[in-house]
């Protein structure tokens, strides 16, 4: 395909690097759909107030329509759907971050395009959850539909089923990424194969 060696730039990632390390489609599923790890604790709070609001959702409508283009690119080649996977590592999460109302409207603002592209979730695993949040997530779970629900899982470490879902080598390099937070990654492109 033209532009395959072309490297897959953001709207702003320098800047957004800066602020919080996102690896968007960073790796890929089984079902040859993208895997974004947000590591929610690797926030930095010298940043978040000085980052305009209008960059980081440029940035946002950069990532969620990328990954909308992944994901209809791969169905129209195909023939078969295929979702978004995120993974929202909490590795770090401070009581601070929780309690910032401008970090929390920053945070908002990263993920504000997504809700454009909700059905092109097909899981969310929240991963290195504190026992705090799991029971939080239990009373949570109760308030939202349970389809919303069954896509999501809660765990305090990396659950088996995330692993069973993403590619042999997207599913070795995961607890890397986890461990150690990489801002800059590279943007993975369609691979348009299904290791089920």
């Amino acid at each position: 395909r033209a532009g395959a060696s072309v490297p897959v730039r953001l709207p702003h990632d320098e800047a957004m690097s800066k602020l919080v390390t996102l690896n968007p489609c960073a790796l890929a599923a089984t079902s040859g759909g993208p895997v974004s790890i947000w590591h929610v604790g690797s926030v930095n709070s010298s940043v978040v107030s000085s980052t305009p609001p209008d960059l980081i959702s440029e940035w946002s409508r950069g990532a969620f329509e990328y990954v909308d283009l992944w994901l209809t690119e791969h169905t129209e080649l195909t023939g078969q759907l295929t979702g978004h996977i995120q993974v929202f590592n909490l590795r770090g999460i401070s009581f601070w971050q929780v309690s910032n109302s401008t970090l929390i409207e920053r945070l908002r603002l990263v993920f504000s395009a997504g809700e454009f592209y909700l059905e092109a979730v097909s899981r969310i695993f929240i991963v290195n959850s504190s026992s705090v949040f799991s029971m939080a997530w239990s009373v949570v779970k109760g308030l939202i539909s349970p389809r919303t629900a069954a896509k999501i899982h809660v765990d305090s470490g990396i659950p088996k089923e995330l692993l069973a879902s993403l590619c042999p080598t997207s599913a070795s390099r995961l607890q890397q990424l986890l461990a150690a937070p990489t801002p800059g990654l590279p943007i993975m492109r369609p691979m348009h194969v299904s290791y089920s």
